[in-house]
């Protein structure tokens, strides 16, 4: 088996891709760690966390099929799903509900722009590039949209 070419640039800490490993080979842990861009620890902290390996001799082995699925379901857990009215804040990571709050709404084309609108905890202004189904979709919501361009 042939070590795993790192990339370039490392990827982010928490979303590594799901379809990342070959699914039919077999990874051992500086392989899987290599492949990853992590720490050989953070493999571990994996494999208590629930990723799947089984022993050869005092080696543990990682199948790539159990790596796509443990990154797969680990990505699914991380989602926030936003109902209608709601929004995901990135400077307090919750989500706000929009709904009886003045936001201001700036149309960049016709077809999207840019909603901008206040952290209901305090923790400042956010920007939020959004098309015209999202639009109206918040407005159908109830949220008071100010518009610089009325349709």
């Amino acid at each position: 088996m042939t070590m795993p070419r790192p990339s370039a640039r490392k990827p982010s800490r928490i979303n590594h891709s799901p379809r990342k490993a070959k699914q039919n080979w077999i990874y051992d842990l500086r392989a899987v760690a290599a492949l990853y861009l992590v720490h050989p620890n953070t493999v571990r902290n994996w494999v208590k966390q629930g990723l799947p390996y089984f022993r050869d001799g005092k080696k543990r082995l990682f199948h790539g099929d159990d790596l796509n699925e443990f990154h797969r379901i680990a990505r699914e857990r991380r989602k926030f799903p936003c109902g209608p009215g709601e929004l995901y804040c990135p400077r307090c990571k919750q989500r706000h509900s929009l709904v009886g709050r003045l936001v201001s709404f700036c149309w960049k084309n016709a077809a999207a722009g840019t909603l901008d609108w206040e952290c209901p905890d305090g923790r400042g202004r956010n920007a939020t590039y959004m098309g015209r189904s999202r639009y109206d979709d918040l407005a159908k919501a109830g949220v008071n949209l100010s518009s610089d361009i009325d349709d």
